[in-house]
């Protein structure tokens, strides 16, 4: 896969006289973390000699735009279960995810919740034939198999109807809204990676070679949190500015997918947790931008040159910057944050 202007991908910003560094997800590989979280995953798909990839998500879903893409790069058969009916006008990332070749389901949106529910609940399905759709991990009883009803019938296999003909044998390899499994936690421990081969190829002195003490990144399913906190070095530490209003159950989750790594790193940071979510800065909620959201936005693209996406990045950025002005982390801290990406979605707001 090509790369994107890397070069680039760490600078330093400014927002009312505080400073730290921003890492651009999208600018090492399209989709951002995603790209992070679906590459192991699709990796496992191919070893267990599975080619169709099913997933779920809303008109503008990064997880399902990033899908698409990746699976169109490596040959994939990739199908999207959309939440609502399909509109007279597709949304500009649906009208890119059938551009990548991915075939679009659209579902009510309670038929939407039962999908998903049943997916959480790991339920399974065999066709009349014996074959199955495999779970993210391969393991029939791990997170994420599908579907089965009390009577046995699946709506799943109702949904996927002519679909389920073309996967043949090998079955579906499904993931879940957002993207986030075990493998994709595995995944996120290459971001640090990155950051830290990026930091280091830069000239000496420069502002943005310094060793920093706090990663700071937006918070959605915890998935990237937990892979960041799973590989950084002792005396390092990671804050998530929650996204969603009401998700204080995020901190368990996270503490869940890291039991479920290995790894002397991982097992101590459940011990003695180098991560916290800060649950402050949602601005009302999922995709919700106030307006003084969107001043905040507009005022920092202008001064620095970045665009956010107003779902996560922005979220976090304006957290980080109202934890810095009050004070609530340390003046001398060298703080990077992440731009996840997501820019595919700000076609989706009209500022």
């Amino acid at each position: 896969m090509s790369m994107i202007n890397k070069s680039s991908a760490l600078r330093q910003v400014t927002y009312q006289g505080r400073c730290f560094r921003l890492f651009e997800l999208e600018k090492l590989y399209p989709g951002g973390n995603k790209h992070f979280k679906l590459t192991s995953n699709l990796a496992q798909a191919r070893a267990l000699g599975v080619n169709t990839v099913v997933s779920f998500g809303g008109a503008w879903s990064n997880h399902i735009h990033a899908l698409a893409q990746l699976g169109a790069q490596q040959k994939l058969t990739t199908i999207g279960i959309i939440r609502g009916e399909r509109p007279a006008v597709l949304s500009s990332m649906l009208v890119d995810a059938e551009n990548f070749g991915m075939t679009l389901r659209f579902v009510s949106r309670s038929m939407y919740r039962q999908l998903t529910d049943d997916f959480a609940a790991g339920s399974l399905l065999r066709t009349a034939e014996g074959s199955l759709y495999r779970t993210a991990e391969g393991s029939l009883s791990a997170e994420g198999s599908l579907y089965r009803t009390v009577e046995g019938s699946s709506v799943f296999a109702g949904v996927l109807g002519e679909d389920l003909v073309g996967a043949g044998a090998g079955g579906f390899y499904c993931l879940p809204e957002g993207g986030t499994n075990q493998l994709a936690v595995k995944g996120c421990v290459e971001i640090v990676t990155e950051l830290d081969r990026h930091i280091a190829a830069q000239p000496i002195n420069d502002s943005e070679n310094q060793a920093y003490d706090l990663i700071c990144l937006p918070v959605g399913t915890g998935g990237t949190l937990a892979g960041v906190s799973a590989a950084l070095a002792e005396g390092k530490s990671v804050l998530g500015i929650c996204v969603l209003k009401k998700a204080q159950y995020l901190d368990a989750r996270v503490g869940q997918m890291l039991a479920g790594l290995s790894g002397r790193e991982a097992q101590m940071n459940i011990q003695q947790p180098n991560w916290k979510i800060e649950h402050g800065y949602h601005c009302g909620g999922y995709a919700k931008t106030p307006d003084y959201l969107k001043r905040f936005i507009l005022e920092f693209e202008d001064q620095n040159g970045i665009s956010l996406d107003p779902v996560y990045t922005a979220k976090m950025v304006y957290g980080l910057v109202q934890m810095l002005l009050a004070g609530d982390l340390q003046s001398n801290a060298s703080v990077v944050a992440i731009h996840t990406g997501g820019m595919q979605g700000r076609r989706g707001f009209d500022f």
